[in-house]
């Protein structure tokens, strides 16, 4: 069974001054619910689900349990973070393990049509359940758990372009906390990764073939027998998506294996989706400082 953070719920007095605050802030686009999620769960939502942020208002003079709760909560703390959202991949079992750990479940599962789901939530998701769990004394806010399907944007489209672009920002933020295991989920099978302009000194001349060798063979091999990889920090300094295509410029700095700095290391990549995974990477380094710092013997 495994669980991840899918969204924050904030609390607010007025969810339309709040939809214009937040989208200034984050840049992103809010889709606001209506009858369905406030018959269900007595609130009116207003969720940006590529940015992870759910702007939550209780339904006014509902009677509702969650409405009453969001009510006492906006008098006695104001307004801000209230739940969070987790998906999971094992719905009863995390519901079980949860009830196991003090936290019951607190109201009956939330479950939507499809037309609810395209009139609602934006047209995102194929499936959207969730439950409730009475997690707040445990843990000092509501746990939500949610069982999504998300439908794939069209092809092309400005919501196709921004989620390869989140994908590949969490892709990368797999790479630098060394999650291999993260890092090749999103890679294609077949996936190529070209290192330009070292193939005369890698192996394989700079390209790594399959998501098999990259797991067992580059990342712990390469990357990790090159850098201390508590040390890696990566700056996106620009990324561009034009579906299938990415565009990434990024700083990396850290420490390597050898007791060197690597720092201000500027690099650009180009990475090709397939299916909704990476089929083909291309990364250009710096290669005058990458052959004086990791291979400085070597000649040709």
């Amino acid at each position: 069974m495994k669980a991840k953070l899918h969204r924050v719920a904030i609390v607010v007095k007025d969810l339309d001054k709040s939809i214009e605050q937040y989208a200034k802030l984050t840049g992103a686009t809010f889709h606001k619910t209506g009858d369905a999620v406030a018959k269900q769960a007595g609130a009116i939502v207003a969720a940006a689900w590529d940015a992870g942020i759910e702007l939550v208002m209780p339904f006014p003079g509902s009677d509702h349990p969650t409405a009453v709760e969001l009510e006492q909560f906006l008098e006695t703390r104001g307004e801000g973070p209230v739940a969070i959202g987790m998906v999971c991949d094992d719905m009863e079992r995390s519901v079980e393990i949860a009830g196991d750990l003090g936290m019951p479940q607190l109201r009956p599962k939330y479950v939507f049509s499809q037309k609810e789901l395209e009139d609602e939530f934006g047209g995102v998701f194929s499936r959207f359940e969730e439950i409730v769990l009475n997690s707040t004394g445990k843990l000092g806010y509501t746990m939500a758990l949610n069982t999504l399907e998300e439908i794939e944007p069209a092809p092309g489209s400005k919501a196709k372009n921004d989620l390869l672009r989140n994908r590949v920002r969490d892709w990368w933020k797999a790479l630098e906390r060394a999650d291999f295991d993260a890092v090749v989920d999103y890679l294609h099978d077949d996936v190529e990764w070209h290192v330009v302009g070292l193939g005369n000194i890698l192996p394989g001349g700079g390209v790594v073939r399959g998501k098999n060798t990259v797991r067992t063979e580059m990342l712990p091999n390469l990357y990790a027998g090159l850098y201390q990889t508590d040390s890696v920090k990566f700056d996106i300094t620009a990324i561009v998506a034009e579906d299938p295509m990415v565009f990434m410029s990024f700083v990396m700095n850290a420490r390597t294996n050898s007791g060197k700095d690597w720092k201000d290391v500027n690099y650009v990549s180009t990475i090709k989706f397939e299916g909704g995974k990476i089929k083909t990477i291309h990364e250009f380094p710096d290669t005058l400082k990458a052959k004086n710092v990791h291979f400085p013997d070597f000649e040709g």
